[in-house]
């Protein structure tokens, strides 16, 4: 669409956090112009081959950071149950330092977040500490071999996740 030079404010920027790019859906850094009918566009100025920004629709939170890291409390359904979810979040191309387990309300909001990968899986925590085949027709899997395994299914959406819970028998009975 074309737009006159007096609807255009041009020569903006934004440091990556402001805007999203609609095409690819990454957050967008660089020169940006906005236009009279609240839209921005990629470039410092008009080009009919800029591309479209939005706002996001929703923050991280209230302080635009992410959220904090969590420690998670195992209620007695969860025992009872025999297992509870884990929600954990890393920033994308970034190492295992920024691997941090999270509350399942700032997981739910995170998952819009681009610069973030994000999973949930169930974590054993009541049974026996290993696997073990007391009998071939009904195996019995362990806490420790069941988390190890897990995670490391979990490593396609988290790389490095194996190495963040080092206590596999953690919160176990």
């Amino acid at each position: 669409m074309y737009y006159p030079k007096s609807e255009i404010t041009s020569n903006l920027y934004t440091s990556g956090t402001e805007l999203i790019n609609t095409v690819t859906g990454e957050y967008y850094k660089g020169p940006y112009y906005a236009t009279s009918d609240g839209k921005f566009y990629t470039g410092s100025d008009y080009s009919p081959s800029a591309q479209e920004l939005r706002k996001p629709t929703t923050p991280i939170n209230k302080e635009g950071s992410t959220p904090a890291t969590y420690i998670a409390q195992p209620t007695a359904d969860d025992y009872s149950n025999g297992f509870f979810v884990r929600y954990v979040i890393k920033r994308v191309n970034s190492g295992i330092e920024t691997i941090k387990e999270i509350k399942e309300q700032d997981y739910n909001t995170i998952q819009r977040n681009p610069l973030y990968s994000f999973t949930s899986f169930k974590w054993k925590i009541t049974g026996a500490m290993f696997d073990n085949m007391l009998n071939i027709n009904q195996p019995v899997y362990g806490i420790i071999n069941t988390n190890k395994r897990t995670l490391l299914g979990e490593e396609k959406k988290i790389p490095g996740i194996s190495k963040f819970f080092i206590n596999l028998a953690q919160y176990s009975k």
